[in-house]
């Protein structure tokens, strides 16, 4: 019976595909250059969070700590937007984290 995917399978899956990516960019053509390969995985990346592929779009969106504005403000500084929803799915947070453990 189908249903749908918990926010750990999907942060899984999201980090999964990255993997893959990784390992396809490292292994591309020895005529691209490091710069090519990072670019060509950059690019990867971003057309994944974009929603090109087998996953659908991601949201990317700023969450600044409690504490930036004011910070900023003290600094004479831009500030960025307050998160005024609660995304109870979302899977960031800890990706870079999370792309290490295997």
């Amino acid at each position: 019976m189908s249903r749908q995917y918990t926010r750990d399978e999907v942060r899984d899956l999201f980090l999964d595909h990255v993997r893959d990516l990784i390992a396809y960019w490292a292994n591309v053509s020895s005529d691209c250059s490091h710069e090519q390969r990072l670019e060509g995985l950059a690019h990867s990346i971003l057309a994944v969070i974009d929603g090109e592929g087998q996953l659908p779009a991601f949201a990317v969106i700023p969450s600044p700590h409690p504490d930036d504005k004011s910070y900023r403000q003290q600094e004479d500084m831009n500030w960025f937007p307050e998160l005024k929803v609660e995304l109870k799915n979302d899977i960031g947070g800890d990706l870079h984290q999370k792309l290490l453990e295997e």
